[in-house]
């Protein structure tokens, strides 16, 4: 509004307003159209004899203390036919001048009383101040809802250590009190399956034996979950490992296609191998039961933009619709049948990768597959006092 208002009262021409922020010691350098559109925006040093601009006069002529910022607009005036034509207007607020209004046009500015152009500056400056307000209130506004933000995730990651402190209390205790019974349980099923190894007790006997594994198991998964073994980090030839976790995915899924790639700038990698490669392994698990119409790709590449690792499994499986890629993470949440699984095996994953330091996230969508990404950091230590060693 000030250039359109500018541009009517001294003519077309080229108009630049510069701009510094209380206490800044920069400058801002913008660049407009007659019409009021942006052209360019810059942010300079202020220019070395005047550091300060609230310390201009607003007597509205040019000072050779303002002269000397032409030199330091040369970049900008380059197309400017005389140089005396340049007219700088200091715009004044109540603390000194808040801007300055560089236009190169031939005006009847200089013809104007001095009175009438110092207050049509002022309105200039009242106008410029406000929309100065108004930015730095949206700024503010911006701020606290990103401050909002981070304290609801502080909060929420708060609360969640809360619950996995108190789940790992409750695994402990459960597999204190539990184990015993199991095991007893078990041992007999045992007995009676070899005394029985014929007919329905025979049957029975094993499911017992069975089920009395899979309930001790989930009570060792429980406790792993909510207070995992800290890392033992050292260095791993990255290859070997994905050459191991998809030994195994052929050997669970013989008739689903897998391709695997690791570039040579990621070959060693400072991990833990045997809790990466639970991770690894219960991703393509996952990738192999989602259906896959015709692969399951592994790739371990250095992200391009951030000095991490990534490592992406993807299939062109059945997908994820947006309720389960919300609670994918979550303990015991699945979308597989009752009894199928437990529902642990992508929240440990997670928190195996939170280990090391790094992060998850996973893509999908119904029907076009799934893509999990996993970063984890180049150049990481191990437990204090450790050595370092490096794993095959």
């Amino acid at each position: 509004d000030v250039v359109r208002s500018a541009a009517r009262l001294l003519g077309e021409g080229f108009f630049l307003m510069l701009y510094q922020p209380r206490g800044s010691l920069k400058w801002h350098i913008y660049q407009f159209a007659p019409d009021g559109r942006l052209l360019r925006s810059d942010e300079s040093p202020p220019p070395p004899a005047c550091p300060r601009m609230e310390d201009l006069t607003d007597d509205g002529q040019l000072t050779m203390r303002q002269a000397a910022i032409l030199p330091w607009l040369a970049d900008y005036l380059v197309d400017t036919p005389d140089l005396r034509d340049v007219q700088m207007l200091p715009l004044a607020g109540s603390w000194g001048v808040t801007s300055i209004l560089v236009h190169d046009g031939q005006s009847s500015a200089g013809e104007l009383p001095g009175d009438l152009l110092r207050a049509i500056c002022s309105t200039w400056a009242g106008a410029v101040a406000a929309a100065i307000q108004h930015a730095g209130a949206k700024l503010i506004g911006e701020q606290l809802v990103e401050a909002n933000r981070a304290l609801a995730e502080a909060q929420q990651r708060l609360m969640e250590t809360r619950a996995l402190a108190k789940l790992g209390e409750l695994a402990k205790g459960a597999a204190h009190e539990m184990n015993n019974p199991l095991t007893i349980i078990s041992g007999r099923s045992q007995l009676l399956a070899s005394r029985l190894e014929d007919g329905n007790g025979g049957k029975a006997a094993r499911e017992i034996c069975e089920q009395a594994h899979k309930l001790s198991n989930l009570i060792t998964s429980l406790h792993l979950f909510a207070s995992p073994p800290k890392p033992r980090i050292c260095d791993v030839d990255i290859r070997a490992l994905v050459r191991k976790a998809v030994g195994h995915f052929r050997e669970r899924f013989p008739d689903v296609v897998i391709t695997h790639k690791v570039e040579d700038s990621c070959r060693f990698v400072r991990i833990d191998p045997d809790q990466m490669l639970e991770v690894l392994t219960e991703l393509l698990q996952n990738a192999g039961e989602a259906q896959p119409r015709s692969f399951v790709r592994l790739v371990v590449q250095a992200d391009p933009s951030d000095d991490r690792i990534l490592i992406t499994v993807t299939d062109d499986g059945m997908g994820m619709d947006s309720h389960c890629l919300e609670h994918a993470f979550d303990p015991f949440f699945s979308d597989k049948p009752a009894g199928r699984k437990s529902g642990l095996g992508l929240a440990r994953a997670q928190r195996l990768i939170e280990g090391h330091n790094g992060r998850i996230d996973l893509h999908s969508s119904p029907g076009h597959g799934t893509k999990a990404r996993i970063w984890l950091p180049v150049n990481q230590s191990g437990e204090k006092g450790g050595s370092v060693t490096r794993a095959a």
